[in-house]
This record gives C-alpha cells, structure tokens and sequence, in this order.
C-alpha cells in the first residue's frame, strides 16, 4: 500500500507514519498544496496512493481543499476504476464539519490525539487491512 501523510505538526508526522510504515511505504508532506502536488505526480507516474492522510488546517492549502482538488483529479484521469482512500485527521471534533467531509468523498475521520488500535479499525472499515490486530508499531516516536 502507498500512504501519503500531510500534516503541518512534526510530532503528529512522525506519529503517523510510525503507525502506518508496517503496512506499505509512506511519503510525509508538510501541507496541502505539497500534498496535491506530490498526489498529482503519483498519477502522471502511473503509481497512485492508496491512501491520503490529511490534517485539516494546514498552511498554504488545507486539508479540505486538498481533499477536493485530489477527487478532482481522480475524476479527469476518467471512469475511476480504484480511488485512493481520504482519511481527514483533525483536532476539531465539530459534527458538521464530520458530516461535511463525508459529503464530500472522505472515508474516514480520526480525530487527534488517536492511537494506534483507531487508526488500525479505520483501516479496516475501509477494506485496507484484514484485522485491526495486525501488529502495530508498539509506541511512537518520542514516547506518546
């Protein structure tokens, strides 16, 4: 599986791709415009993610309009046959910005601070891994 990561924190970075490097390779990015474009260019290489992580507020782009820009180029390449998974992470738990981000083809919403079994459960609800008890980096970087 290739996982892109967007998140502006370092620690909350670090974190994620620690939880996620056991379950494919991962590319970390510091924001949204450094996200759509890194997403762009796995299109034009013929070797798209699997799956987007992006932090909701994040400099020069956010993860809401990176979320959109990304569905809209999967829609020019023509008759998706796989789309890549969109999982928003936030520290906001408002219920409309949920129910907004789910209207607007997200898969999945983790809010912060998260562990590693919800991150696993995600996973599986969107049909990337076979058991949320698939062994998990114990602890992250950093003690948290």
């Amino acid at each position: 599986m290739r996982i892109l990561i967007a998140e502006d924190d370092v620690s909350c970075r670090k974190i994620l791709m620690h939880y996620l490097l056991p379950f494919g390779s991962c590319d970390a990015v510091e924001d949204g415009q450094q996200a759509t474009d890194t997403f762009r260019r796995s299109l034009e290489e013929n070797n798209p993610y699997t799956l987007v992580c992006l932090d909701i507020y994040m400099p020069e782009m956010d993860g809401i309009q990176a979320r959109k820009l990304i569905r809209q180029m999967e829609k020019r390449m023509g008759p998706v046959v796989y789309r890549c998974r969109i999982v928003m992470i936030t520290a906001v738990s408002d219920t409309r910005q949920i129910i907004d981000a789910y209207s607007d083809e997200c898969d999945g919403y983790i809010i912060k601070p998260f562990d590693r079994h919800r991150l696993a459960e995600h996973l599986k609800l969107m049909g990337l891994i076979e058991q949320p008890e698939t062994p998990l980096a114990a602890s992250p970087p950093g003690g948290t």
